[in-house]
This record gives C-alpha cells, structure tokens and sequence, in this order.
C-alpha cells in the first residue's frame, strides 16, 4: 500500500469496516464477513435502484410540468388570439356604426347592419341590398369585395353561425355578378354564357322561389355527376346563372323577413305608447262632468282653519300688516333715492370677493375722445371696480429705520382691473387695454381699456414698474361672464452681494 493510498497510515483503512454496535442492535453480530459483505453488497444496490426510481420520477415530473406549461401557454396564446380578433371585430362593428350616425356610411356597413345580429339596437333605414349594389359604381364594387374578404376572416374568427357565412357567400356572388355587368360591354360576358343560350337560361329560372331553385340546383348536380348523354357546358351555364339567382332569392327572402320584423317592432312600440297616452272618448268625459257636477265636485270643499298646524296659521300675514310694510318700504326708496338692481347687487358681490385689506381704490383719468359709433349708440361709461394692491417694502433701508410696530409708508405692489361690459353690442370683439406714457410724471403710466359700443373708453394712472406676467403670481388677462378682469403685481428685484 503507498503512502497516496494510506493517508492516515492506517493499516487496516483498506479492509472492510464493520459497524458492531448497528450489528448489535439489529442482532446480526454473529454473522459471517461473507454474509455480511453480502447484505452490504444487496443495501446498496437496493439504495442504487431507489436513486434511479426517484431519478426517474423527478425526470418524468418535470417533464409533465413542462408539458403542462406548454399547455397553458397555447391556451393563453388562443385566448390572447380571441380577444385580438374580437377587439378587431368589434372596431369594425363601431367604426361602420359611427359612419352610419354621421352619414357617410360605405357599402360595407350598410352591408354589415343588415344582418339581424348587429341591426336591432341601431336605427337605420334597412336599404334593400339588390337595388343598393345596383347602384353602386365598378369602383366601389372592387372596394366593397375587398371589404367583404376582410370582414368575413374576422367574422369566421369570431364563430357567427353558418346563416350568417351564407349572407356574405351570396353577396359576393352578387356583387361579383355586377361588377361584371359593369366590366362587358355587351350581352355575350366572360362568364361562359353564350348569348344565344341566355334567353332560355333565364326563361327557366323566372318567377321561381328559394325552394324550388335549390332543388334545381340539386338536380342539375346530380346530372353533370351522372354525366350521360348531356351537354356539360350547357348545364354548367345554367348553373352558374343558378348560383347567382339563387343568391338573389335569399337575399330578397332575408331583407323581407327583417322588414317584417322590423314592421313588428314598431307597431309593438306604437301600441305600448298607445297604451300608456291612452284617452277618454268624449261621451265618457262629458259623463264623468255630469256626474261630477251632481256631486257637486266642483265647489271647493270646507275645510276647518282650526284643524291646521299653529305654526302654519302664524307664517300668514294680515292684509293691513303687508299694506304697512309696503309703504314703509317706499317711503325708505324715496329717502335713499335709489334702488339696487339684480345686477348691482351681483356686481357689489363680485367685488367684495376679491376685496382685501391692503386694496385701496384708484381714480380715473378724464380723456377726450369722439366715437364713429356716438350717432347711432348713446356712449356710456363702464362700470368698474379697481383696486391698487399696497403693501411693505422690506430692503435693507427700511429694516434699518423701520420695525413692525412703526412700518415704512405703503408702496403700490400691483393692481386689479374689474371693467364690467354686460350690454356690449359685438359680443365676440373682446375688451383690451393700452399703456400710454404719462406726459406730466415719467413715475407713472395710463392704462387704457377699449370694448367698443356702447361702451366708451375709460383710462387711469398707475405707477410706472415693470409687472410680473407669471399665473403663479396672480397675473390674469380675460374676459369672461361681461367682466374684464386685468390682475398683476409688479417684479420684485433681490440685492445680492
């Protein structure tokens, strides 16, 4: 043995180790090393066969969970597909609706809404779809086919019944029919139908119903599958003629069927209405008079005032006593002079919203002006309600020779122009002002403020700085419920070192 093998050196590291007291407990201390590298020899294989059992299972677990992923994800994938097409269907659906309601629907949402599924809870007129496509131009045909192969893949994708599939399957027969009417110049068309043939084709198919064209159609098959002794090109040409006849058939059958529906529906509405505004014939109404004026119905009946609430009975004012509040309340008009309006009152309240305690009024600056308007509109004055915004200056002057019990002089911080304009002839021109240079103090400007008629233009003094135009700082221009309100406060410049 080397010393790689034997690292502990230990002689007996290679032999086989017993474990005696195991051997003890289980009672096979008296067995032979033979038997006992035997029963090892067996556990561990034993131990071997279970590790791949659990492999296998661990394997085969993670296979089905795979699986079951793989599952779950097609699912969600058919289920995001669904609601993909359902959500592009029903665009589909909103989109001819709303062309509908505004009057510039196209073929296909004509086409669309005359199905029964989609047209009862829209009111539009149902145009019949033969004479509609007859209409309608080789350009819009080509258009309304591709349409049609658009919306028939969203309408298998959502699943409509078969009736429905039949609707689109015979309009694009139909519509195929005319545009090729629109494409030949003449009788003889692509179509295989010889002219001479037509006359006798069409003389068959005449005055014929659903049923009794479908049964042809079945017949005809039957005989070009038999095909003995008969002239193919000649049934096949009858029956493509049949194809397209029977299209038309349907389709009239199914526009008769939904006007009668539609027919139903309204008469069912009239009669409910009918029902609920029903009225008296005249014999009954002059009956129930006479039986009311027997009964003497129409004299008030007596009531006894004492049987009413006290409260009621105080809330009532004596004739004299309203007689004498009236007259006071005229003798105290004819003392003041005047009387408040509805629109004075409204005007006061306004002002006394925006009112403050450091606003004070301003004055207004007499200008003399002749108006083009003054033959036709009497001018007038606006009225107004103005405030100059005052307030303290703290700079390092003033916080040296001032405190807050002796403040320095008020200084004008900004101004708030209420102009009211209620009667303004051009109700769409709006009010604007003008700054003008004040000729006798370079310290203050005019503002002047113009509406046109009947109104004339009014102007005042304000100090001459520099005004903060910022929302954030109370600055507004606009004109709004007859006011023209003009707000601004002046820039306010920081000493730095």
């Amino acid at each position: 043995m080397t010393e790689r093998n034997n690292l502990f050196l230990d002689d007996k590291s290679t032999e086989l180790f017993i474990w005696k007291k195991q051997l003890k407990q289980k009672g096979l201390e008296h067995i032979s090393a033979e038997q006992l590298e035997t029963i090892t020899k067996q556990n561990i294989e034993k131990n071997k066969l279970e590790r791949e059992k659990l492999e296998q299972q661990r394997l085969k677990g993670e296979k089905e969970k795979n699986i079951f992923k793989r599952i779950k994800a097609v699912e969600q994938h058919d289920q995001l597909t669904k609601e993909e097409a359902s959500f592009i269907y029903n665009q589909s659906l909103l989109r001819a609706k709303v062309r509908i309601n505004e009057n510039r629907a196209k073929p296909i949402d004509i086409l669309i809404y005359h199905v029964e599924d989609h047209n009862e809870n829209l009111d539009i007129e149902l145009y019949e779809p033969l004479a509609y496509l007859k209409k309608l131009l080789a350009q819009d045909l080509e258009e309304l086919l591709t349409d049609i192969h658009d919306y028939i893949d969203k309408d298998i994708q959502q699943s409509i019944h078969n009736f429905n599939e039949r609707y689109w399957h015979d309009i694009q027969i139909i519509v195929k029919d005319e545009l090729k009417k629109h494409l030949s110049n003449n009788e003889d068309r692509s179509d295989g139908v010889h002219s001479a043939v037509m006359p006798d084709i069409l003389e068959i198919l005449k005055n014929k119903t659903t049923r009794q064209l479908e049964e042809l159609e079945q017949s005809i098959n039957e005989r070009i599958a038999d095909g003995k002794n008969i002239d193919i090109s000649y049934w096949e040409s009858l029956l493509s003629q049949l194809k397209i006849s029977l299209a038309r058939s349907r389709i009239q059958d199914r526009h008769q069927l939904l006007l009668e529906k539609k027919f139903k529906k309204i008469n069912n509405e009239q009669l409910s209405i009918s029902k609920d505004q029903e009225t008296e014939s005249f014999e009954d109404l002059e009956d129930k008079c006479l039986h009311s004026y027997d009964k003497a119905h129409y004299s008030p009946t007596l009531m006894n005032i004492d049987k009413f609430d006290f409260e009621i009975q105080e809330q009532y004012i004596d004739e004299i006593d309203d007689t004498n509040m009236l007259q006071q309340q005229r003798q105290s008009v004819m003392k003041s002079g005047s009387i408040k309006t509805d629109m004075e009152n409204n005007r006061q309240d306004f002002i006394s919203k925006f009112e403050s305690d450091n606003d004070t009024t301003i004055g207004i600056v007499p200008i003399d002006v002749e108006y083009i308007w003054s033959d036709k509109y009497q001018p007038r004055k606006p009225r107004f309600s103005n405030r100059v915004h005052t307030g303290y200056e703290w700079n390092q002057y003033n916080r040296t020779h001032y405190d807050k019990n002796s403040p320095p002089p008020k200084t004008a911080q900004g101004y708030k122009f209420n102009i009211f304009y209620p009667n303004l002839i051009d109700k769409t021109t709006t009010p604007s002002y003008d700054i003008m240079a004040c000729e006798d103090n370079k310290d203050f400007l005019i503002i002047k403020f113009h509406a046109g008629p009947p109104y004339e233009d009014i102007a005042f003094k304000i100090v001459n700085k520099e005004w903060n135009q910022s929302n954030k700082n109370g600055f507004r221009c606009q004109f709004q419920n007859n006011i023209f309100q003009l707000w601004f406060n002046f820039s306010k410049w920081k000493y730095r070192r």
